[in-house]
Order: C-alpha cells, then sequence, then structure tokens
C-alpha cells in the first residue's frame, strides 16, 4: 500500500494478509504483522474511517 510519502508492505490489504489489531495492557492500541512484528497507530497509514478500539 503507498498513501502519500509511506510506502506500506507490512499486509492488512486483504484477508490473505491480515495485521492484527489488538489492546495492550498499557490501553494502547498496536499492530501486529503476519511477521509478528508489533506498530503503533503513528508508525502505520491509518484510514480516518477504520474504527479503532475506543
Amino acid at each position: 500500500m503507498t498513501q502519500g510519502e509511506k510506502n506500506w508492505s507490512g499486509g492488512g490489504g486483504s484477508a490473505i494478509d491480515s495485521i492484527w489489531q489488538v489492546r495492550g495492557v498499557d490501553g494502547h492500541t498496536y499492530y501486529v504483522d503476519r511477521t509478528g512484528t508489533v506498530y503503533t497507530e503513528q508508525q502505520i497509514p491509518l484510514d480516518p474511517a477504520f474504527p479503532t478500539f475506543s
């Protein structure tokens, strides 16, 4: 996925290339890609229309 100046290849573009949205015990939302790499909301290009945990 390419959006603006960010080039994203960590997954989430389709059902077979999923990315997990998880709530940490610290209350923050994290994203885990197919390799187990963990990202914060600030590190990945999120669609503002996509709901996060509230």
